[in-house]
């Protein structure tokens, strides 16, 4: 393999739709509606267990790649000088949502 660094997901999965690429590693929420519309196709999913949202696709390790585990994570950030009241109120609605 040999990685092709994009600016962002959107333009990753972009590229693999049009063949400029032969495989991305991208989540599900970007990729579902291609895979809906069949011009994707999931070969497995980076989680240990499988994924809800595509139940009949295998985890990386059942296809094959035994101990994978690819693990996303987010962040929120804000400029340095948002006012400390700010802040506690995003917190307290990032809570909320999760």
């Amino acid at each position: 393999m040999v990685h092709v660094p994009y600016k962002g997901s959107p333009l990753q999965t972009q590229a693999t739709v049009a063949g400029e690429v032969t495989m991305t590693f991208d989540s599900i929420t970007v990729t579902q509606p291609f895979l809906k519309a069949n011009r994707i196709r999931a070969l497995g999913v980076g989680s240990t267990k499988r994924s809800s949202l595509l139940p009949d696709v295998p985890t990386i390790s059942e296809a094959g790649l035994s101990g994978f585990e690819l693990i996303s994570w987010y962040a929120m950030f804000a400029p340095a000088a948002t006012p400390a009241e700010i802040i506690r109120n995003l917190q307290h609605e990032i809570v909320k949502w999760r």
